[in-house]
């Protein structure tokens, strides 16, 4: 959706998070826990309906800890993504992608597939 430019940065590693659980439930120093040993990490945010939280969320991240963010962030579940989601994105540049995978157990499998 964002950030086409970074195709070719490699990940290392992923990390999948129920969306609506790390906003509400995650204190904010603990998103540093997203990361694991690496920033060249997807950040997967399942159960996504607008996409605006999870950005908002991406973006507190690099505040508190000196501007560190996912290599690439991708909402699973939304429909159709926020403007301001998008806008954030783009600022930041911070690549975003939509996955189209509506079962997330399917999106893990798949993931876990890949060598």
């Amino acid at each position: 959706v964002v950030g086409a430019a970074h195709m070719s940065t490699p990940l290392l590693g992923y990390t999948v998070v129920d969306s609506i659980k790390l906003v509400l439930d995650v204190p904010s120093y603990d998103y540093v826990k997203l990361y694991g040993a690496t920033t060249q990490r997807a950040a997967i945010f399942a159960k996504v309906t607008y996409g605006r939280s999870p950005m908002v969320a991406v973006k507190s991240m690099q505040a508190g800890m000196g501007g560190l963010r996912p290599a690439l962030v991708v909402l699973h579940g939304v429909k159709k993504v926020d403007e301001l989601g998008l806008e954030i994105a783009r600022r930041e540049n911070i690549p975003l992608a939509v996955t189209r995978i509506e079962d997330i157990g399917e999106l893990i499998d798949r993931l876990r597939s890949i060598k």
